[in-house]
């Protein structure tokens, strides 16, 4: 759960090492603000929002001052009670980012999620500093090909999912499709009027002229 000046919201937070912005890129799509995860002139952590959860929490990346605090449900063990309260623990975990940018529609990052530093979403998900849930890889150029795809999945195995960007960005990729042929049906219904207009066009002005026609065949 994300709050921000008395709004909240929940979503997704995603971890990133520093070379994320260099293998996809995705520092040329912030819209506002900057791409910044590490601050080092203070003590906290950058933010980078998604474009939906930044205008549900209003997020403002210039105001220094508000930080964007991240609520987790902090695990319990097995066979723990759930009376936290009786332990004098809280049942969540609480950490304060500083949004530095807000990132335009991405689908393989979301419009509803959060990227902080790695360290701090391991953190956050009481995970080990060796635990991550996927990695991604950028192809030189020459090798973004199928022959590459299906080697990679044939080194990791069933047990990994692999995607390029083009599965990645799958349900964007369907509208476009969607868009494309809405155009073209559309386009062909314009041309369909446009010819019933020309012809009507045409042979209301022959039946003008047909007495003219006969006159000058004379």
């Amino acid at each position: 759960m994300f709050s921000y000046a008395g709004r909240h919201n929940v979503g997704r937070i995603k971890g990133v090492d520093q070379l994320y912005s260099v293998i996809n890129g995705i520092d040329s799509l912030v819209n506002d603000g900057a791409y910044d995860l590490l601050l080092p002139e203070s003590d906290g952590s950058g933010a980078v929002v998604g474009n939906q959860l930044s205008m549900s929490l209003g997020i403002d990346p210039l105001n220094q001052f508000e930080p964007l605090i991240v609520f987790m449900t902090r695990p319990r063990a097995r066979g723990a009670s759930i009376s936290s309260a009786l332990t004098g623990r809280s049942g969540m975990i609480r950490r304060e980012f500083q949004p530095t940018g807000i990132i335009r529609s991405m689908e393989a990052f979301g419009t509803q999620a959060v990227l902080v530093p790695l360290a701090e979403a391991q953190q956050l998900l009481s995970m080990s500093d060796s635990t991550v849930s996927s990695l991604e890889v950028q192809l030189l150029p020459g090798y973004a090909n199928d022959d590459t795809y299906a080697r990679i999945r044939a080194f990791m195995g069933p047990d990994f999912t692999v995607k390029n960007r083009l599965e990645q960005e799958s349900s964007i990729l369907k509208i476009m499709q969607i868009e494309k042929w809405v155009g073209f049906a559309l386009v062909s219904l314009m041309m369909v009027l446009i010819s019933f207009n020309l012809i009507g066009a045409l042979w209301m002005i022959v039946l003008e002229k047909k007495r003219d026609i006969s006159i000058l065949r004379s």
